[in-house]
């Protein structure tokens, strides 16, 4: 029997997805065979870009909708911007792109929440200070996080190894309607201590990639290695990840919990990923 996610928030999958064609069929990267390992291992829903949709017929639509509609496993909006690189009529007008496809595919949606990232650039680089960085992200993802916000699919910008938990902070504070989908892994890719990077980002955060992993320094190569772990069995800390965001953030009852399992090195995925679902079933107890 196929151990399932049996938790009360809602639980969604972004992969990797280089396993699952063996059992579930399709081929690589079709949404079909997503949806079937999704709903076999009861998550909730997925992520879904209207480029995905947009290269689909019009009967890869309908059968990727009834085949949602049957196993009650449904979608979020996840978009991706170069905002750093965007003038503000070009942010403008992603804006209106993502309004216009959102009212085409509405149908497929129905977890509340949009994914993105900053989408260039890192708070280390000299191309100028971290602070105009962060003007200039404010200004081009205020015209997208506002239009989200109209729809009730509220905009989460991730951390993606990019800058700093507490610089989203900063860039929510400065942008209304912007949350931050919080990648638990990514804090690594950094240099952040998790812990704390998990406390100045709860109080904005609406989503997450949950992950985890095992963390090695080498101070031969000058780098901090990083392997996939089961969820709960690594070094992020995630089940004071988790307490920390049912405490602090603005709707715990409502936050989307996103499954990404980094697979360790020469392991079984699908008893890694069982591992982690059993690690998410005790959650809260």
């Amino acid at each position: 029997m196929t151990t399932k996610i049996n938790h009360h928030l809602t639980w969604s999958f972004a992969g990797p997805w280089y396993w699952e064609f063996q059992q579930y069929g399709g081929e690589p990267g079709t949404m079909i065979s997503q949806l079937k390992f999704a709903k076999e291992f009861g998550f909730d829903c997925l992520p879904l870009s209207f480029t995905a949709l947009d290269a689909m017929s019009g009967k890869e639509l309908e059968e990727l909708f009834a085949l949602s509609e049957r196993s009650e496993v449904g979608f979020h909006p996840n978009v991706h911007e170069k905002f750093l690189s965007l003038s503000l009529d070009e942010a403008k007008a992603a804006a209106e792109k993502w309004e216009v496809s959102f009212a085409k595919y509405k149908r497929f949606f129905s977890t509340k929440i949009t994914t993105t990232g900053a989408g260039a650039g890192h708070r280390f680089d000299r191309v100028m200070p971290l602070e105009n960085k962060l003007k200039i992200l404010a200004k081009n993802m205020a015209p997208m996080a506002n239009v989200c916000a109209s729809k009730g699919f509220p905009l989460a910008v991730e951390n993606h190894g990019d800058y700093y938990c507490s610089d989203y902070a900063t860039l929510c504070q400065m942008t209304p309607n912007l949350h931050i989908f919080l990648d638990t892994g990514n804090t690594f890719l950094i240099g952040e201590r998790p812990i704390e990077a998990f406390e100045a980002a709860a109080p904005y955060t609406i989503g997450t990639h949950f992950k985890d992993h095992f963390v090695k320094p080498n101070p031969q190569t000058l780098h901090f290695e990083l392997d996939g772990a089961a969820l709960g069995s690594g070094d992020v800390e995630l089940k004071e990840c988790y307490d920390i965001l049912m405490k602090k953030s603005p709707n715990p009852k409502g936050i989307i919990m996103e499954v990404e399992f980094v697979v360790p090195k020469d392991s079984d995925p699908i008893k890694g990923l069982e591992e982690s679902i059993e690690f998410i079933n005790t959650l809260g107890e």
